[in-house]
């Protein structure tokens, strides 16, 4: 487990598991677009580590900003809770072969 800070507020992280990838998604961050929704996803991941709300955690991270903060600890931390989930690993190695293989029909139909 990893912590970070916000406000002055020490959180722990949370790990990249099934269970919390499903509230991810429950706050409108599908896991297939972490890359294009990235304020979202840095909000829905502070609000399930913060256990808020995540109208709360917009101005709990806002605020955090307004005065000086970044949100350069939290993404690390995201970052790294990626990396060490077998279970978010799995999914990511599933969803590129099977786009690799959608990529394959269609070359194979163009053809």
């Amino acid at each position: 487990m990893h912590s970070f800070e916000i406000n002055g507020k020490r959180y722990n992280s949370v790990p990249m598991d099934l269970n919390n990838i499903c509230t991810l998604e429950e706050m409108g961050v599908p896991i297939d677009s972490i890359g294009k929704m990235q304020f979202s996803y840095v909000r829905a991941y502070f609000a399930v580590c913060a256990r808020m709300s995540i109208e709360e955690a917009g101005k709990e991270l806002e605020n955090h900003m307004i005065v000086g903060g970044n949100w350069d600890g939290l993404v690390e931390v995201m970052n790294l809770e990626r990396e060490e989930s077998n279970f978010f690993r799995t999914l990511m190695q599933r969803a590129e072969e099977s786009n690799a293989e959608k990529t394959e029909e269609k070359s194979e139909k163009k053809k």
